[in-house]
């Protein structure tokens, strides 16, 4: 598999973990050369990362490294770490990551930041219930319905709402739905949210950033829209 997000970071320090579990370090980001939209805005924040090999040595290294969990704590899996390139070659975020984020900001109709205070998901008789407007029908990809309560503490797009909001999200890890986010309780972030009928949804894995991001969000949002490139 491809790395998906490749930065340049410094070595902080190393972790040992249980037997048979990959050694972990913490590392500051120092640059970013390609990223998933989530995760365009890391620099100067540590992640950590699961490495490969068992160790790495102290100082800056190129990692590539695909996501494993992206909420409060960033964690990654390196494939490979190399010695990273000179302050003078310095590499380039990925624009079409942020291209990418800036059309889901102009697409969703609300934008919250908020925390998961408890999902439901319902019987299999009521979840077509709770299903919002324009859902596809029932296939062997069922997406499993689920509604989660978020307690809203700021609005950044959209119409007013009330201090909780509820969002339908397929709660299936299927093919067809298991990139869509899967919401739980104590859960913090940005909602990027789609009205359906009566509901919200969020369905796309970039309709749900990390609470750092909201800043970020914002700025997008007053951005013009041919700013970044398509």
């Amino acid at each position: 598999m491809a790395a998906t997000f490749v930065f340049d970071g410094t070595v902080r320090r190393t972790m040992r973990t249980g037997r048979g579990r990959p050694r972990r370090a913490t590392v500051r980001v120092d640059a970013i050369v390609r990223a998933p939209a989530p995760l365009v805005d890391l620099v100067g924040q540590t992640v950590i990362v699961e490495l490969a090999t068992g160790r790495v040595h102290p100082g800056r290294r190129r990692f590539f490294t695909t996501p494993v969990m992206f909420s409060e704590t960033v964690v990654v899996r390196a494939e490979r770490a190399r010695q990273a390139p000179r302050s003078g070659n310095k590499p380039l975020t990925d624009r079409r990551a942020s291209s990418a984020l800036l059309r889901r900001v102009n697409a969703a109709d609300v934008i919250i930041s908020g925390r998961v205070i408890g999902t439901h998901r319902p019987s299999s008789g009521r979840r077509r219930a709770i299903a919002p407007s324009g859902a596809p029908p029932v296939t062997e990809h069922e997406p499993r319905w689920a509604e989660a309560a978020i307690s809203v503490t700021a609005v950044h797009k959209g119409e007013r709402v009330g201090r909780v909001l509820r969002v339908r999200f397929p709660a299936s890890y299927d093919v067809a739905w298991a990139r869509a986010p899967k919401l739980h309780r104590g859960q913090r972030g940005v909602f990027l949210l789609k009205r359906a009928g009566r509901a919200f949804t969020a369905l796309d894995p970039a309709d749900v950033q990390p609470i750092a991001r909201a800043p970020a969000i914002a700025a997008l949002r007053r951005a013009p829209r041919r700013t970044l490139s398509p």
